[in-house]
């Protein structure tokens, strides 16, 4: 190979390579809150360090990909340094396939393109592939100056920390494990005393040790009564469950669109957890829509990730519209729970969440189980 091929070659892998790992620092920003979610989730960072692990990697990697348009170190530094970053993610991935099975978007490249783990180990067993061939090829090549590098890596990073400033997320947990959020009003209302109706158990209790105290027939005219709440009684349990209401992770948000204000806590209600560029959030809506034209359905509340200008074309597709409100991203994503990202479906009565879904477990069917 003469020299002017070999430069060439050189340069075209070099350009590919700041292609790749710029595009992957860029998918990771849109949304960021999303890849910060995920650090939270692989138990990498907390709610409040994952916005400045998340900034420290993907400057990381987008550091790297500027890099390779220099010569600097190249052979010596950086190329060793990306190989060795690759070989982490590829051990991180290897275990998750092992651990979980290969399902899920790994994050490589965000919410952009979403690939499985095995998807992402083969990319990165290539890119391995191509960084081996450029180090054979890169002998007497590098330059050893650091101005360029260090500028690199100040301009990348404030860059970054300017465009993209920290925003605390609004989170704490509460006795139960529940996320609260003090960035939303908390409920100021004292709850009420909770007074069973009169075809609950308690109901039908209290009714039986007062006419107990009351009687005035003989005994067996009182065994053939009690015998009566006894029947009731088990019927009742077996179709009321009675729900001590409680302060819901969903009791802050009170004010929706159209100037709706609600309690989602009081009586039965679902709230849903969609990003309104979402496909499977639209489905989940449309469904839910379907749902209401068969049966009644307790009141739905639409909480949303993402633009005012998303709203039309959501609302189009999903062919329903319910009281909705617009979610801080660092409120929404920690809302998420369990969940690694929308939807959430959860169904709540007396503000205890009875029932959970995401994308993978929601259905008509186990929706109109639930509200039952």
């Amino acid at each position: 190979m003469n020299a002017s091929t070999r430069n060439n070659l050189i340069l075209a892998l070099r350009i590919a390579t700041t292609l790749l790992f710029v595009f992957s620092a860029v998918s990771k920003l849109y949304p960021i809150e999303a890849f910060e979610k995920q650090l939270v989730d692989l138990g990498f960072a907390s709610w409040t360090t994952a916005p400045y692990l998340s900034r420290g990697i993907i400057g990381f990697e987008a550091f790297l990909g500027f890099a390779f348009l220099q010569k600097n170190y190249l052979r010596s530094f950086f190329i060793p340094a990306t190989a060795a970053l690759l070989v982490v993610f590829c051990v991180h991935l290897a275990y998750t396939i092992y651990t979980t099975g290969n399902s899920g978007n790994c994050g490589c490249f965000g919410q952009w393109i979403k690939m499985t783990p095995l998807e992402a180990l083969i990319k990165n067993i290539a890119t391995l592939g191509l960084l081996s061939y450029l180090y054979t090829l890169t002998k007497n090549y590098e330059r050893k100056n650091t101005a360029l590098p260090t500028a690199l890596l100040v301009l990348t990073y404030v860059g970054l920390f300017i465009a993209f400033p920290i925003k605390a997320y609004t989170t704490t947990t509460d006795e139960n494990g529940f996320s609260t959020f003090d960035s939303i009003a908390p409920v100021s209302d004292p709850q009420p005393e909770y007074k069973p109706a009169a075809d609950t158990v308690v109901a039908v209790v209290r009714d039986l040790v007062t006419k107990d105290k009351n009687k005035t027939s003989d005994t067996k005219s009182s065994a053939t009564t009690v015998a009566k709440k006894d029947t009731v009684t088990k019927q009742v349990t077996k179709t009321t469950p009675a729900y001590t209401p409680k302060v819901s992770i969903y009791a802050g948000f009170k004010n929706f669109s159209d100037g709706v204000t609600a309690n989602v806590d009081k009586g039965t209600s679902i709230v849903c957890m969609l990003s309104l560029e979402c496909e499977h959030c639209m489905e989940t809506a449309r469904q839910i829509g379907e749902l209401s034209k068969e049966q009644k359905l307790p009141p739905v509340y639409f909480l949303f990730f993402g633009s005012p200008g998303e709203l039309d074309h959501f609302f189009d597709v999903a062919k329903c519209k319910y009281p909705y409100k617009i979610v801080e991203p660092q409120v929404f994503f920690p809302l998420l729970g369990d969940i690694s990202s929308p939807p959430r479906v959860s169904v709540l009565k007396e503000g205890n969440i009875v029932a959970d879904f995401d994308n993978d477990s929601f259905s008509k069917d186990k929706l109109k189980k639930a509200i039952e």
